[in-house]
């Protein structure tokens, strides 16, 4: 004879709940286990990593610096004037504008 309804608590399964095993560690081996030193190819790796990426942000400021050294006398002479000073075409050109121009106003024939 088989009985197929089961009622409650009565031959329900239990649900096992998984405990994290305790590998027995105290905290200062914890400690020393997640503070090693890198191994020397993972020191190496990063090295390269940073180092590439400083050559690359140093070789991409070579125009920018260089059009600033072009233009720097411009540039004095605009800031003198209290003119804003607009970089264009990435760097590679200035624009500059007098604020004046703001206070400018239309005379009665252009409007």
């Amino acid at each position: 004879m088989f009985n197929l309804s089961n009622f409650a608590k009565e031959d329900n399964p239990r649900v096992h709940i998984r405990h994290p095993t305790m590998t027995g560690r105290d905290t200062w081996t914890m400690i020393a286990a997640y503070a090693r030193v890198p191994s020397s190819g993972i020191r190496m790796r990063t090295l390269l990593t940073v180092s590439s990426g400083v050559m690359a942000d140093q070789l991409t400021a070579i125009p920018r610096r260089a059009c600033d050294h072009l233009f720097a006398i411009n540039d004095a002479e605009a800031h003198w004037w209290g003119w804003q000073i607009a970089d264009v075409h990435g760097g590679f050109g200035r624009r500059y504008r007098d604020p004046a121009f703001d206070t400018l106003e239309l005379s009665p024939a252009d409007r």
